[in-house]
């Protein structure tokens, strides 16, 4: 009654380890693999189910064993609990891997919408990513900045402040500077890089960030007008100096000085230097181009006139024209002049509209940036600040100027405890940290970097603020998320460990199993597998081959399922007939173990185990090395272990018995180098035993 309640139990257990297999089809996506598991399970079913119908109408030549039958109970019990493990683990890893990806992809949109470029670089300066933004700014593609690196968009000297700056990057200074980049179509754009390194968790520099702001525009207004400005201070004083002599050579001549003179200037010069100048003056504007030699002979006349009366010519006169023409000409000429100083100010008026123009519209840039910046003084004063401060603390851009900062972000008397403002002030370099703000219930970024005169003196600090509660809240999100996943490798360590048991236990419960169909062969493939072992161990192979070596032994004979008991258990020798029926076996197990992935390594070993180094073994007459050397090593330890034990046709011949056998046939039946090796340990007598 007993045994018929065993197998009904174990009967009902593979059939429904053999469903929830199937069901795992759905969970993980292999199909053949699912079904060739529940397969295998439900034949095991079914010649359990066979076995319960012979025990129940009494058909066995010989008792069932109670214990056999217990340990393939056992090994049900766990295939069904190992398969009912699995589904749960894979929904787990599946839910974890999307919300990975998910987290990704919001992190990477928020890259793509900045107004900023931003480039990625590895540890050795390779760019790994860019945004849109960073694409607009140089004018490639994607495709083509990707693989390459910042100093091929740069000349020598911007290339030079690069890798200055690299190697303060190295170091974890983030201090901000400005490049020049070309463009791809040939054009030249500024712009002030803010980098971020990236260290792994051993401080080892892996590369970094970099946020490109264009000041292009601001750049170039900035540059025509200190170009406009020195070009007008230096006209404005050749043209005052001219002008200067010549009126008062002109006053001295109008009260009757006739012995006037133009002091330590020659003719030559005071026409050279007055044609330059109305060439200079002239050359900006077009109908002064063709009349300016015009104007020098004019002037040069005049100036003879001058010259002339200085020296006693009082009848000196212009050709055709009195003293009150003299003094129209020259006044026409000066008035030309004047007129010419006046469209230059009227040029630099529309360069300041322009620099104008360009502030506001860097103001505008300024007010829409996305986190808050300060211009800040040595006090700590608010100098400039953009809009984002003010919408921050709902203060008036006017209001916060000339005040503490800390007064109008914290709302304190004082600086903070970690305040990085102090700290810049003490190191001179780029101080950043991160703080929570309670007054406004968010996270900030706050960087300061001090502005430094030509004397290394501290003139100011620009101070910004980074909103990043967003980004901190989703890194609670992702650090649960990741702690999440770290419980699941646990989890999935210790199903590992679970289902690694469960494995070596089904293979030790198959090995039984097979062992239980004859009372002869009962514990053989597990000394087998000590024998082989050993030999292994003595030979110096690796514990990798050494476990695949003992799978192999374990399962050595599973192919004998397939051999009718009546063969196994004949009390005579067996005949030609009867033998070719057991050498069958070893085909038999490689065709039953052949489905199960994990054990493809195996499958020669089980097929070979009973081929003869001279060729005359079975199923290929492979000889010599031809033979796997697993086969070599199981052939001997599964032939020393028959040798040993009784069969139904013969009582044990004896250990000394097998090994004269061994070392007889070494060299024609089994592996010599083998035989030396098993017959090392076979010298030790308590080994020996161990063994047997």
């Amino acid at each position: 009654m007993e045994i018929k309640l065993v197998l009904s139990i174990s009967v009902l257990l593979q059939f429904i380890a053999a469903l929830l297999a199937l069901r795992l089809i759905r969970v993980t996506g292999s199909r053949i693999a699912w079904i060739l598991i529940a397969s295998a399970i439900s034949f095991m079913a079914f010649r359990r189910s066979i076995t319960l119908f012979h025990v129940h109408f009494d058909e066995f030549a010989h008792p069932v064993d109670l214990l056999a039958e217990y340990i393939a109970l056992a090994t049900s019990v766990l295939i069904v609990i190992g398969v009912a493990l699995i589904e749960p683990i894979f929904l787990s890893i599946k839910r974890s891997e999307q919300a990975l990806r998910e987290s990704g992809e919001k992190y990477r949109t928020l890259a793509e919408t900045m107004n900023e470029g931003l480039g990625v670089q590895d540890e050795n300066g390779i760019i790994t990513y860019v945004n849109d933004r960073f694409c607009e700014l140089l004018g490639y593609s994607r495709e083509e900045a990707i693989g390459r690196t910042y100093s091929e968009f740069l000349d020598e000297e911007n290339r030079s402040i690069l890798e200055d700056n690299m190697d303060k990057r190295k170091k974890a200074e983030k201090d901000s500077y400005e490049l020049a980049w070309n463009r791809k179509d040939g054009k030249r754009i500024y712009t002030i890089v803010s980098p971020e390194p990236v260290f792994d968790a051993y401080g080892k520099f892996k590369g970094s960030f970099a946020v490109l702001t264009d000041i292009t525009q601001s750049k170039r207004a900035f540059n025509a007008l200190q170009e406009s400005e020195q070009r007008m201070e230096s006209m404005g004083l050749e043209l005052a100096l001219g002008i200067s002599e010549v009126f008062e050579a002109l006053k001295k001549i109008s009260s009757g000085d006739p012995a006037v003179r133009i002091p330590e200037t020659s003719e030559i010069k005071l026409i050279a230097k007055l044609k330059h100048m109305v060439n200079m003056t002239a050359k900006n504007i077009g109908e002064f181009v063709d009349q300016s030699h015009e104007f020098a002979i004019c002037l040069a006349e005049h100036f003879d006139v001058l010259n002339r009366v200085s020296k006693g010519d009082l009848n000196a006169r212009v050709s055709g024209s009195s003293q009150i023409e003299l003094l129209e000409s020259l006044k026409n000429v000066t008035n030309r002049m004047i007129i010419t100083v006046s469209d230059e100010m009227a040029e630099r008026k529309e360069t300041e509209k322009k620099l104008l123009y360009a502030s506001e519209e860097w103001r505008a840039t300024f007010d829409s940036m996305p986190y808050g910046v300060m211009l800040v003084g040595r006090e700590f004063n608010i100098i400039k600040t953009n809009d984002y401060i003010s919408r921050l603390t709902g203060i008036p851009i006017k209001e916060m100027i000339g005040k503490k900062c800390y007064q109008i972000i914290h709302g304190m008397d004082r600086p903070i405890e970690i305040c990085p403002l102090i700290k810049a002030s003490e190191t001179l370099s780029t101080e950043t940290i991160e703080l929570y703000e309670p007054r406004v219930n968010k996270y900030f970024m706050t960087s300061v970097t001090p502005m430094l005169d030509e004397k290394g003196h501290i003139k100011s600090y620009v101070h910004s603020l980074v909103d990043i509660t967003e980004t901190k809240h989703k890194e609670k999100e992702l650090i649960k998320s990741r702690n999440a996943f770290f419980n699941m490798l646990n989890d999935l360590d210790f199903s590992y460990a679970e289902l690694k048991g469960l494995y070596n236990a089904l293979i030790h419960s198959f090995a039984n199993a097979i062992d239980a169909k004859s009372p002869w062969t009962k514990g053989h493939s597990e000394r087998v597998t000590n024998y082989a072992i050993a030999i292994a161990k003595e030979m110096g192979l690796q514990e990798k081959d050494i476990e695949i070596l003992r799978i192999a032994a374990l399962l050595h004979d599973v192919g004998k399922i397939g051999t009718l008991d009546v063969i196994l258990d004949k009390p005579g020798r067996l005949n030609a007939e009867e033998f070719n029926l057991v050498k069958m076996h070893t085909v038999k197990g490689e065709q039953i173990l052949k489905p199960i992935k994990q054990l493809q390594d195996i499958l020669p070993i089980i097929r070979h185990h009973h081929e003869r180094i001279d060729g005359n073994g079975y199923p290929d007459r492979l000889k010599g090395e031809e033979i796997p050397l697993y086969a070599r090593i199981l052939h001997i330890a599964d032939s020393f272990d028959s040798m040993t034990a009784d069969r139904p046709y013969r009582p044990a011949p004896g250990i000394e018995y097998a090994i004269s056998e061994l070392k007889k046939y070494s060299g024609t039946q089994f592996d010599p180098k083998v035989v030396e090796a098993f017959l090392n340990i076979l010298g030790n007598v308590q080994e020996v035993q161990f063994y047997s």
